[in-house]
């Protein structure tokens, strides 16, 4: 049985919000400050006694203004949103997928016909699930294609089905892929790895180069900071640039005979740049305040223009999640009084940190 959420009907709507699991604490913290007298954000599981980074909870606005709010606010700790336009209860066994096409087929009067879509189930936890993942995204375009004609698009959809599946219940409902803050599912960011790749770190740069839409010119130089093994200088050459690579460590050995990468071993600390560059970035493993401190003090070598992406390494224990979204705000702070700040979030690859863009105008 399909049972049908008030979301349908403005301006009370249910949504479901993603985050790294470990941070629930702090995108809630984030949400209640945007919404007074928010009811409780009910956490889905997939395990049990495992977060999944997953809640549901009732907004009083529509899901556009929902997402359009949150997204005004400069949230840090959320990654992604969908609404919810019906539930379906689970049984692990093969009546789940006829009563998810059936919700899916219900909902096909909220599609646009004319527009594409894509189909983004997830699937939490270990639960035994008569279907894959790609199975269900199979299942339930064709369900909707017959019905509307729409057509498919997996890597830019217009609108979206978003589907969850918890340990006993599923979510669904369709929304325009720009409210959702991330066209991935759950606002997970995958890359495929490639030949010549260094280190899982390189898919950090690249998810922050999406998700902030920075332009990397192919041409100029970049200072980074903190570079062994190299990672980061490695995604910056395949762009073109020159890279000077600054970290008393060693680079990978793959990068060590490049001559567009100049390997300066000395700390940053002691270490004075003799041009500007087109492009910083900063991976230190090092206290935020600290690492702050380094990019205010480099500031005066990014070229008009140019942009710098660091990563903020979150305190391991903070009093309170207030503390916490009084710690990143500090130091978010602290860098606007040196650049302009695009946007600071705890990306997909992130871990414990956050990773904030940054522009000289």
């Amino acid at each position: 049985m399909v049972q049908w959420c008030a979301m349908t009907v403005p301006p009370s709507t249910v949504v479901l919000i993603s985050c790294d699991e470990d941070s629930q604490p702090f995108a809630e913290a984030e949400l209640r400050t945007l919404f007074s007298g928010l009811s409780p954000i009910d956490w889905l599981t997939g395990n049990p006694d495992e977060n999944s980074g997953v809640g549901r909870l009732v907004v009083p606005l529509s899901f556009p203004e929902f997402a359009a709010k949150v997204e005004a606010s400069g949230s840090v700790f959320l990654r992604h949103f969908a609404p919810v336009m019906a539930e379906v209860p689970l049984s692990d066994d093969d009546s789940d997928l006829p009563r998810l096409e059936e919700a899916a087929r219900s909902l096909t009067p909220f599609v646009e016909a004319t527009e594409t879509l894509s189909v983004q189930a997830r699937l939490l936890g270990d639960t035994f699930r008569p279907f894959s993942r790609t199975e269900l995204n199979g299942a339930l375009f064709s369900v909707i294609e017959a019905a509307t004609g729409v057509v498919l698009d997996a890597r830019e959809p217009v609108q979206t089905l978003s589907v969850v599946c918890a340990r006993d219940r599923a979510f669904l409902g369709v929304s325009r892929t720009a409210d959702n803050r991330s066209p991935w599912p759950g606002g997970q960011m995958r890359f495929k790895r490639e030949d010549g790749q260094i280190s899982r770190a390189e898919f950090k740069l690249m998810e922050a180069i999406r998700v902030f839409d920075l332009t990397v010119p192919d041409r100029g130089s970049a200072l980074d900071i903190g570079a062994a093994p190299g990672g980061w200088t490695n995604v910056l050459r395949r762009f073109g640039l020159r890279v000077i690579a600054v970290d008393p460590a060693e680079l990978h050995e793959s990068l060590r005979h490049d001559r567009r990468i100049v390997h300066v071993r000395e700390r940053i600390q002691r270490y004075r740049p003799s041009e500007a560059f087109e492009v910083i970035v900063n991976d230190l493993k090092m206290d935020a305040r600290d690492s702050t401190d380094i990019m205010l003090s480099v500031r005066r070598f990014l070229k008009p223009g140019g942009f710098a992406v660091m990563t903020l390494k979150l305190p391991k224990t903070v009093p309170s999640p207030r503390a916490m979204r009084e710690f990143v705000q500090d130091d978010l702070r602290r860098l606007r009084s040196g650049y302009g700040v695009i946007g600071a979030r705890q990306l997909f690859h992130n871990r414990s940190e956050i990773t904030v863009a940054l522009t000289s105008d």
